[in-house]
């Protein structure tokens, strides 16, 4: 490929998808350089349509609500991950690859008890690094550093999990300011929307639905003895209109079968 480029005296005649990749590789895996023409290249996979979830989540409509709260690189990238099964770009690095792919290292010695422990949390850090790449497609714990170092007493509480593992000092560290550094990428942010399995599309986008139902439901609007108070006044008024029915002769019926 290089001599072929070298043999090339015009930049002109240069490919533009080779003179300007979408994706690179410098040795330490793919990284996506331009996250809207890898989208509309054949390198990125295709939506995972035989998965439910991640065919609702491939609607261009649900990007375009993740544009309307995250950076557009960064809801791009998400919309990237949530609709597809086994192909990952990590918000962090933009590192292109499947979920469990390797990233342990491998330990050596005795089986002493000191190692026994270190294998077995080994273990449990690679089951939640697993659980985090389906998640966010956060690539590694160093990733995950990363987007979540706003919040340094959050990190090791809420990587790997979600909303429903995570307590409640966790979530309002995450719902507080953080630390207080600069994020332009909205990583916070997408931090915290991966902890919910619908991207809490729901609460930001429609709130007022949602709190309309609330009070619904707190006026009991749906309370058993409201219905059966309902119920006896349709059959008052089923029965006040049968008798003015009887009593009116002479007027024209609504309904002649």
């Amino acid at each position: 490929m290089q001599q072929y480029l070298a043999s090339i005296k015009d930049t002109e005649d240069i490919p533009l998808s080779l003179r300007n990749p979408c994706v690179e590789d410098f040795g330490d895996g793919p990284r996506v350089r331009d996250v809207q023409a890898f989208l509309n290249s054949k390198i990125a996979a295709p939506v995972s349509f035989e998965d439910p979830l991640c065919a609702e989540f491939g609607q261009r409509e649900v990007l375009e609500m993740l544009c309307c709260v995250l950076p557009e690189e960064t809801a791009m990238i998400a919309w990237y991950n949530l609709s597809r099964i086994k192909s990952r770009v990590c918000p962090a690095c933009k590192r292109l690859y499947h979920p469990g792919d390797p990233v342990l290292e491998e330990f050596q010695g005795e089986d002493s008890p000191t190692n026994v422990e270190k294998q077995k949390q080994a273990r449990e850090d690679s089951w939640k690094l697993h659980n985090e790449q389906l998640i966010s497609g956060i690539c590694s714990a160093l990733c995950y550093f990363l987007v979540a170092h706003n919040y340094p007493s959050a990190i090791r509480s809420t990587f790997g999990r979600r909303a429903e593992d995570i307590s409640d000092e966790a979530w309002n560290e995450l719902n507080g300011p953080g630390a207080g550094a600069e994020d332009k990428m909205g990583l916070g942010m997408l931090l915290k929307m991966t902890r919910c399995h619908d991207m809490g599309l729901e609460q930001l986008i429609l709130p007022g639905l949602r709190a309309a139902d609330e009070r619904s439901e707190s006026d009991g609007y749906y309370d058993d003895d409201n219905d059966e108070g309902s119920d006896v006044e349709l059959e008052e008024e089923l029965e006040n209109s049968e008798i003015e029915e009887i009593t009116d002769l002479d007027a024209e019926p609504i309904y002649t079968p």
